[in-house]
């Protein structure tokens, strides 16, 4: 992204030159998790923009930074094709913004299909890596990862948090594998709503 900035600031002070409001610009950084750049973080606050719109990852997250005591939101949007298999919608009103995650088919049989695709997935890929971490008792492992990597997925922290305060054994037995990076992200995720938002304008 370093070669852009210029680009960027351009961007900036090009429609300020023209009359238009930086703050309406939608530029996607791809920021992994709401981690800002610096950089980025600096010309954001400076030209006031409040919120970073990105879903290249299919990962639905929200996440904030404050920089000059400017907030900043960065929204990753799910994908449509991976589960939870949603869509973002934002409501433009005069005082605030309203983000809010919406289901493509909200029906059950859909959802379970498409949990099932997503948990299978990352099962039969990471089987021989929890055989030989955790041995002959690694399924009832693997399952507890495969299905809170798509909570994460999906966006239901909540979910996690329950799965989690269920199953605490599995849980530190994670926490505890200093190969399980991955899985200890998830678990140690805040337990707050990646679906909707509302932010002051």
């Amino acid at each position: 992204l370093a070669p852009t900035y210029p680009i960027i600031t351009q961007l900036f002070e090009s429609c300020e030159s023209i009359g238009i409001d930086p703050k309406e610009l939608n530029i996607d950084t791809m920021i992994y998790r709401g981690l800002f750049d610096q950089d980025m973080e600096e010309l954001y606050s400076k030209y006031d923009v409040k919120l970073n719109f990105s879903g290249h990852l299919h990962i639905q997250s929200i996440k904030e930074t404050t920089i000059n005591d400017k907030t900043i939101y960065d929204i990753a949007s799910s994908s449509l094709l991976d589960y939870g298999n949603h869509f973002g919608k934002l409501d433009l009103y005069q005082k605030y913004y309203d983000y809010n995650c919406i289901d493509l088919v909200p029906e059950d049989n859909f959802t379970n299909r498409s949990f099932r695709c997503f948990y299978d997935k990352y099962y039969n890929k990471s089987k021989i890596s929890y055989e030989n971490n955790y041995g002959e008792n690694y399924q009832a492992i693997l399952d507890f990862a495969a299905k809170i990597n798509c909570y994460y997925f999906d966006g239901d922290y909540a979910a996690i948090y329950t799965l989690k305060d269920s199953n605490e054994e599995i849980a530190n037995k994670l926490l505890e594998n200093k190969n399980a990076t991955y899985i200890k992200t998830i678990l140690e995720v805040e337990n707050k709503t990646q679906k909707s938002i509302l932010i002051k304008r």
